[in-house]
């Protein structure tokens, strides 16, 4: 069974699918890197109010700048982070987005 998830983008809904393999894989490269605590704290009070998106931006874009990576990698970083941190503030954000 593969893991889904959507990216907003720039106003583009990405849609990308993942074994369970790179599903632990991108767990594992996320919790090894960490961020730190003054970005968690940002990301933090951002989601806390309410501004989830304006969160993943900012996040979107740490990764792409510290990291160097493609616009596909960072927000695969970025919705996993997410899934973990945020669980219930993503799952708000996504039903409002299908409802949209």
């Amino acid at each position: 069974m593969s893991g889904l998830f959507v990216v907003h983008y720039r106003d583009k809904i990405i849609g990308c699918e993942m074994t369970p393999e790179q599903e632990r894989l991108e767990m594992q490269m996320v919790v090894r890197k960490g961020l730190p605590d003054d970005m968690q704290e940002l990301l933090k009070q951002l989601v806390m109010n309410g501004g989830i998106r304006m969160a993943g931006t900012v996040l979107y874009t740490y990764c792409r700048r510290m990291y160097q990576v493609d616009d596909y990698t960072a927000a695969r970083w970025m919705m996993a982070y997410f899934q973990r941190e945020f669980p219930q503030h993503l799952q708000r954000h996504r039903t409002k987005a299908v409802r949209a």
